[in-house]
């Protein structure tokens, strides 16, 4: 049923009849809801008895509120104007004017509202604009006032920049500190050493929650810029800044044995993500009980469920709540010549031992869609990338994850070849297959 017949029942049931005579006398004696009610039934809003409209009865009766119902229905406000034309010769000028005075009222009401609208409106507008002219000024000049200290530091270290490690290092922690961790780190990138090493690495541990993403990425820049070897100043000092991401890796087993890498992706519901291809058609899968998961610290953990993307690419696999660290999926955009980090430790030493984080250092070359051979031989697709890494470590457990410069997932190791060629699913791939796994 609609509103038109639901009105009329109700209409019928108040015993109101339905008549252009009956909205007229609900007009005059201001009963706002009957009114309402009748032009819901079909009562037109332009509705004219004895040659004058709802809208100017409304208006000469005073109801203001009547007459806005009747203009949000429809009704056209020109007949105020023209009710004066159309009324009945027999009255002269003087009782035209004077039943009508109502409406002139009205109409002056309207037209005082609308005028005051205007200027309300306009002033309102003026002030916002002044305001947001005054804030954007004032940003400016705090901008301005910020370079223009960042100049007068950097002017003042320079000459400590060129002197001995020690005072390098001093000067880029003062830049740090005076202006912004972020100068600092360029400064260091441009003047190496040791000094610069020593200041990145304070620089990016200050923060405790959370290293600075600048300094870990000088840093990163710096030991890719050392030669030969596993091991070298920037190097080493990147593994110290990143001890701790390896407490988010993990290794799958079945049957007390290890086949393939993963991470935490969701360290609240417990989801960790792999490469398709070591789950897919697995027979683990059917005796899920011989499936575990080894954490950092040699820990076991079994696995709840395991769920796949629409293309069988990323198994992402649940297991029992715990308290564990996630690794955080890179937003930046990687082009080949960017550096990647790959993580190295000894997987499962108990939490009371200590262990030397190590890391080893490629090179992107390919950025984009590729293939990638899924279980049975399965050609899949998708996102992903080339890196090419040391020989020793070209080919990488797939599941394991790469780091960008600021220490964030670029991709997940998926398979090598023998060109010391490593492909990866990129990030963005990962990032939307967990939004797919979050939403179920």
């Amino acid at each position: 049923m609609d509103a038109t017949s639901r009105a009329r029942e109700e209409l019928d049931r108040r015993g109101v009849d339905f008549s252009e005579e009956q909205f007229f006398r609900q007009v005059r004696s201001g009963n706002k809801g009957l009114v309402k009610l009748l032009l819901l039934a079909g009562v037109s809003p332009n509705a004219a008895l004895d040659g004058e409209t709802a809208l100017a009865v409304a208006a000469k009766a005073g109801h203001k509120d009547i007459a806005q119902v009747l203009l949000k229905a429809g009704a056209d406000p020109v007949c105020l104007v023209d009710g004066i034309a159309t009324k009945g010769k027999s009255k002269d000028f003087w009782e035209k004017l004077a039943s009508f005075s109502g409406v002139f009222t009205f109409i002056s009401s309207l037209l005082i509202a609308s005028v005051g609208w205007y200027f309300t409106n306009a002033y309102n507008n003026r002030q916002l604009e002044l305001t947001q002219a005054q804030t954007l000024r004032d940003q400016e000049n705090k901008e301005y006032q910020n370079r223009l200290s960042e100049l007068q530091t950097v002017e003042k270290m320079i000459p400590h920049l060129a002197k001995d490690e020690l005072s390098k290092r001093a000067a880029l922690i003062a830049i740090s500190v005076l202006a912004t961790p972020k100068l600092a780190a360029r400064f260091a990138e441009v003047y190496g050493g040791q000094g610069s090493v020593d200041a990145l690495t304070q620089i990016a541990v200050a923060n405790q929650k959370a290293p600075s993403a600048p300094a870990v990425s000088a840093l990163t820049n710096l030991a890719a810029q050392e030669k030969g070897g596993r091991s070298g100043p920037a190097r080493d000092a990147l593994a110290s800044v990143l001890q701790g991401k390896e407490r988010s890796i993990v290794q799958l087993r079945e049957n007390n044995q290890s086949f393939c890498n993963g991470f935490v992706i969701d360290a609240q519901r417990g989801w960790i993500v792999t490469a398709g291809s070591c789950l897919w058609g697995s027979t683990a899968l059917d005796r899920a009980r011989q499936l575990t998961v080894q954490l950092w610290d040699g820990t076991l953990a079994d696995v709840r469920e395991a769920r796949f993307t629409d293309r069988n690419l990323l198994a992402f696999v649940r297991i029992d709540a715990r308290p564990l660290r996630q690794l955080e999926v890179s937003l930046n955009p990687l082009r080949p010549g960017d550096t990647v980090t790959q993580l190295a430790f000894d997987l499962g030493l108990k939490k009371e031992s200590s262990t030397q984080l190590r890391v080893t250092l490629g090179r992107i070359t390919e950025v984009g869609p590729m293939g990638f051979i899924g279980a049975r031989s399965t050609q899949l697709s998708g996102m992903g990338l080339r890196v090419t890494l040391p020989s020793e470590n070209a080919q990488g457990a797939a599941g394991a994850p790469l780091l960008d410069s600021e220490g964030n997932v670029a991709c997940m190791t998926y398979q090598g070849d023998q060109n010391r060629m490593e492909e990866c699913v990129a990030a963005e791939e990962i990032r939307d297959a967990l939004k797919v796994i979050a939403k179920t």
